[in-house]
């Protein structure tokens, strides 16, 4: 059982949706949405600053008003620069063009998925932190 999972989605519907299949697949104790990039990275900040850690996967959206997706993990890439404290980072759009999944990848994520999470992709993703 994972300790805590984020998703990082402005579409409220589609947050709720993710939540609803992480509660019913029961893989996590703790889901955290949060709206937007900038919303994530404060929360995160704040997570780090009282010694709480962060969550043990990200699930990132990329095309966010205020901060999207590769702003994100571009400012994460700076903040923690330790590999071993970072979650892992699975970004769920429905973009398809190779530019933004080689973008991702060059930024760290460590999965690329089509939206939307369902079992298996959600199956898949959880396979990352086993790796």
């Amino acid at each position: 059982m994972l300790k805590e999972i984020l998703i990082i989605e402005d579409n409220e519907t589609t947050s709720f949706l993710h939540m609803r299949l992480l509660e019913k697949m029961n893989v996590t104790d703790k889901t955290t949405w949060k709206s937007n990039g900038q919303i994530a990275l404060n929360y995160l900040s704040d997570q780090k600053k009282n010694n709480k850690g962060y969550p043990d996967i990200i699930f990132l959206d990329i095309k966010m008003p205020v901060m999207d997706g590769f702003e994100f993990m571009k400012e994460f890439n700076t903040v923690e620069t330790k590999a071993s404290n970072r979650p892992a980072i699975v970004v769920v759009s429905t973009s398809e063009l190779d530019s933004d999944y080689n973008r991702a990848k060059k930024l760290g994520a460590n999965l690329y998925i089509n939206k939307y999470l369902d079992a298996d992709k959600t199956a898949r993703a959880l396979q990352v932190l086993n790796q």
